[in-house]
């Protein structure tokens, strides 16, 4: 196997907006549907149709797993601009078509590896039509958080930006219009979703929360917390609106969790989980936990599905890419090989459909580790392959060219000029290189640690020369300090 062909095996193959329509497999499309219930369904994914997902920036997509198409920007586009504007219109004719190429990447790659019982479009296939306005909303409003995971960043906490980032805090563009402008969308909705930072600390939510006790009280209040915040004000809005709750805990170990919640009392915790259980049993409406697994806590899954199917709860197991000294999916080979073969091991019951989902959400990570595994194989491959820059090169040239036959419908001369450009930055970022790191040592770093090898090619491909020239000295520092 060449060099060319070993990194080019990185590479996630995707479609731009340019081409047509590219319909999902219409055999893979059939076992989709056969597992959704009720069945038939008329749409691969309901999400653009029935579900508008608001982000920290003001930035509204369909759903938080599509980012990239975004239907519009609060304050400058209003509500109603988003959900009937162009950029959702145009994510409807892409999905009516059945295709997922208009930044609908993570469902599609669980499409083509039949991971059905875990895809994330199924999530929409209950939520009604109702007159063409949205019945899903998701909030992602503020990052407001009191604590400092170590797999999070600034972005999602207000404590980890200040603290650990020292930078300034974050200013939401959401506003008292804003919850106005929700007045005549509240009436439709079946259910709303609000994540953080932690909710419990996010001001803006209690007016939302509020005006959905007032106008439809009916309407499922579904909250991701991390179980820290739960005072009487917490209590007494409870009492009055249909709150379900997805509690994050990523282990049953007091030592362990604290060490991964940072700021967080792990007694307290499990205290205020014990009251939402009573809370959600009490009312027969659901509570799940939600995990995420990495070094620390990997060998608790397990742990996680007995201590769930024991409660009648559900689990949500989370991997996380970053930062890179935490996560699974960069260890090498062997202890990959070993964290799969003991998951193998494991038997789970399936005497109720919680179990039966519990042991789905193993599976799923189960097959994930496994996924990784044979990525560190090719990696490990790769670093003995590679031992000079001209030999890098050509692997990333040969990665470049696949990545733009398989993303633009373009002929050849343009696909040849596209290649042309992304080498001469390519170049600039090898020049750039300090003395003592002009090895191929720097590159692999880079393949090590992006989330996929396309992230790298996206960077190089949509940066300009003088954007990778003056941001290479901060680039190399990072790498250079991991």
């Amino acid at each position: 196997m060449t060099i060319a062909k070993l990194i080019s095996d990185f590479f996630i193959k995707t479609n731009a907006t340019e081409k047509l329509f590219i319909p999902v497999d219409s055999e893979i499309l059939r076992q989709y549907n056969l597992t959704r219930s009720p069945v038939p369904q008329k749409t691969l994914c309901y999400a653009p149709f029935r579900n508008i997902y608001f982000g920290h920036n003001g930035k509204a997509v369909s759903c938080c797993f599509n980012r990239t198409h975004v239907l519009g920007v609060y304050p400058v586009n209003s509500i109603k601009q988003i959900w009937n504007g162009q950029n959702a219109e145009k994510l409807r004719e892409f999905i009516t078509h059945n295709d997922l190429s208009l930044g609908c990447q993570y469902c599609n790659n669980q499409m083509t590896a039949r991971t059905f019982d875990v895809i994330k479009s199924k999530m929409y296939d209950e939520a009604p039509d109702r007159n063409g306005y949205p019945t899903v909303m998701e909030f992602e409003l503020n990052n407001t958080c009191n604590l400092e995971c170590i797999m999070c960043s600034g972005a999602f906490s207000s404590s980890i930006r200040s603290n650990r980032e020292k930078l300034p805090a974050y200013e939401s563009p959401y506003n008292s219009n804003f919850v106005k402008q929700l007045e005549e969308y509240i009436p439709y909705l079946h259910e709303a979703k609000f994540y953080g930072g932690e909710p419990f600390l996010v001001k803006i939510y209690y007016e939302i929360w509020d005006k959905i006790i007032e106008i439809n009280p009916e309407c499922s209040i579904s909250v991701q917390t991390n179980g820290t915040v739960l005072n009487s004000r917490v209590k007494d809005l409870l009492l009055k609106g249909n709150f379900h709750f997805n509690v994050s805990i990523d282990s049953l170990q007091k030592p362990i969790y604290e060490s991964i919640r940072i700021n967080a009392d792990f007694d307290l915790v499990m205290e205020n989980f014990g009251y939402l259980y009573e809370y959600c049993n009490n009312k027969k409406i659901s509570i799940d936990i939600s995990s995420c697994i990495m070094k620390k806590n990997w060998f608790e899954a397990p742990d996680f599905i007995n201590y769930c199917n024991r409660l009648n709860l559900g689990v949500y197991f989370h991997v996380i890419n970053f930062p890179a000294e935490y996560t699974l999916r960069f260890c090498d080979s062997a202890m990959l090989k070993n964290i799969h073969e003991e998951y193998c091991k494991c038997e789970f019951p399936e005497s109720n459909p919680v179990e039966r989902k519990n042991k789905s959400i193993f599976n799923d990570l189960v097959s994930k580790i496994y996924e990784w595994y044979i990525d560190s194989l090719k990696r490990e491959n790769l670093d003995r392959k590679i031992n000079t820059i001209k030999e890098l090169k050509e692997a990333l040239t040969e990665g470049l060219r696949m990545h733009i036959v398989n993303t633009y419908n373009i002929d050849e001369e343009e696909s040849k000029m596209k290649l042309e450009q992304s080498i001469f930055k390519l170049d600039t970022i090898l020049n750039k290189l300090p003395e003592d790191m002009h090895t191929p040592e720097i590159f692999k770093k880079v393949i090590q640690y992006a989330p996929d090898i396309n992230t790298f090619i996206t960077q190089l491909e949509s940066r300009n020369e003088v954007e990778l020239y003056e941001g290479a000295d901060i680039f190399f520092e990072k790498l250079r300090d991991r």
